[in-house]
């Protein structure tokens, strides 16, 4: 079997790109790449950050950059923004205010500490601050610095989310106007739960999309035959599947100790016990020291 593997770069054609109006940064070469717009009311500039990491861009100062706040703020201390016109920066980094942190969901990874945080005081001289990377669309710090959120729905996590398109009215500098337009999906995600005899009766879900995307909780203490066969034939989208009763309930005790647990191991430990639940052995020595050193590179390079 032949396998192939492209590494594509964003930035790839670019000048083609703009000629057809389509403005793509993929990479931070020392300074932040700004794309100028006019209007009636003037000119409006939209400067476009991708993400970065501290490594990234070590080759652009002389001194040492030791956390991704210190390489923002490193960062927008070279830019010249003229704050009479109107500016907009567009950026994909975890951006938080005086250290609250967005609302995050399950699928998100987050660091530990909020090692890899910006605060949003770095980019003051915007008017408005378009944030990536966060599902959950909301505001951070003021109500002109956004995250736009997904337009759909990627884990069961978000299944109380409503998803916005951020609209933005600019007209003179000053005078911004934001309408959160709500974005409706074909197939919606939602949980369903309770005996299997009742998830399947008629009655209990005629009237509903049956296209949408489900999370299935079977509370029968009984074994059940073919659960998700019997749900697939009413709900074809059943994405994933729970059984929750008498005996796989933890009570809240033991789910703090389990915790506690976690909490108290390394990161070694940890990969250990994933490896021994894998393959029903413990890591040996060499493996051992191969999987410390890439936890201690990944910490270095966070």
């Amino acid at each position: 079997m032949e396998i192939t593997i492209l590494k594509i770069d964003f930035g790839f054609g670019n000048q083609i790109f703009e000629e057809e109006g389509l403005f793509i940064s993929s990479r931070y070469e020392g300074h932040i790449k700004k794309v100028e717009l006019e209007d009636e009311f003037g000119k409006i500039n939209v400067y476009m950050l991708p993400f970065i990491k501290p490594y990234d861009v070590k080759n652009f100062f002389d001194d040492e950059i030791l956390s991704y706040d210190d390489m923002m703020k490193k960062i927008m201390e070279r830019e010249i923004i003229d704050t009479n016109q109107r500016n907009i920066i567009l950026v994909h980094q975890f951006v938080t205010s005086s250290g609250k942190e967005p609302e995050r969901t399950e699928s998100e990874v987050i660091s530990v500490g909020g090692l890899d945080n910006v605060d949003v005081i770095n980019f003051k001289d915007f008017d408005y601050v378009a944030i990536g990377h966060v599902h959950r669309p909301q505001k951070i710090g003021r109500e002109t610095a956004r995250y736009a959120g997904t337009p759909l729905k990627y884990s069961f996590s978000e299944m109380n989310h409503s998803k916005t398109m951020p609209v933005l009215e600019f007209k003179e500098k000053g005078n911004l106007e934001i309408n959160l337009e709500e974005l409706v999906p074909l197939r919606d995600m939602r949980e369903i739960k309770g005996p299997i005899e009742e998830l399947t009766k008629k009655e209990n879900y005629e009237g509903t999309n049956l296209e949408d995307y489900i999370k299935a909780v079977i509370t029968n203490d009984e074994q059940v035959y073919d659960a998700l066969g019997q749900l697939r034939r009413i709900y074809p989208n059943v994405l994933k599947l729970e059984v929750k009763n008498a005996k796989t309930a933890l009570s809240l005790e033991e789910q703090e100790q389990n915790l506690e647990r976690v909490k108290n191991k390394t990161e070694i430990e940890l990969f250990n016990e994933f490896y021994k639940m894998q393959n029903n052995v413990d890591l040996d020595e060499a493996s051992k020291r191969i999987m410390e050193n890439v936890i201690e590179e990944c910490k270095e390079n966070r």
